[in-house]
């Protein structure tokens, strides 16, 4: 019996210290370095992609809408609005 009254002691402690972790704002006042050139891509299809993510993101961003598109496997460029 005392050793569950010791384990609820640990847990207890354990909660309140990863409660605690997550309050208080450590590490937050760094800064991002500044964007100096483009990423090595492995292939164009990946930079079209990742252009088209971006620009469909910062629509929904500056929007407010979320844009819910899927690409159907009938054909490149077809798209249909769900």
């Amino acid at each position: 019996m005392l050793a569950f009254y010791m384990v609820m002691k640990v847990l207890k402690w354990g909660l309140l210290a990863a409660v605690l972790i997550q309050i208080i704002p450590y590490g937050h006042t760094h800064t991002n370095p500044p964007v100096t050139q483009e990423p090595a891509w492995d292939s164009p299809a990946t930079r079209s992609n990742w252009s088209t993510a971006l620009a469909t993101t910062a629509i929904a961003n500056r929007t407010g809408l979320a844009l819910v598109c899927s690409r159907r496997a009938d054909g490149p460029g077809s798209s249909r609005m769900m």
